[in-house]
């Protein structure tokens, strides 16, 4: 259920609890949301997010430089750089030096 405020502005009436249970309580739903955010943000539950991400990545190879020379290869040119003003000849061609782009910078 939604109310309207002014034309193109709504707010929600009521708050879904994790019980499935709806609050309308503005009080209430200032005391779920913030104990949703203390326990999304509590340092134990962090550190756990971060070691489960440590050890994902941790078994994940590095980019072999064969890998990216062929990448370097195969991009097409003509096209439109990106917000760093770097088009794909220029990527090409720091590849002709022999380094891979990212020693380039």
């Amino acid at each position: 259920m939604k109310k309207q405020l002014r034309l193109g502005v709504q707010y929600s009436s009521y708050f879904k609890s994790s019980r499935g249970e709806k609050v309308y309580d503005w009080g209430k739903i200032n005391e779920h949301v913030t104990k949703f955010y203390r326990e999304l943000y509590d340092c134990k539950n962090v550190r756990e997010v971060e070691e489960r991400r440590d050890r994902r990545f941790q078994d994940e190879p590095e980019f072999m430089p064969e890998e990216i020379r062929q990448v370097t290869k195969d991009l097409e040119n003509n096209k439109n750089p990106g917000h760093n003003k770097i088009t794909n000849e220029h990527i090409k061609l720091g590849g002709s030096t022999g380094k891979l782009p990212n020693e380039l910078i």
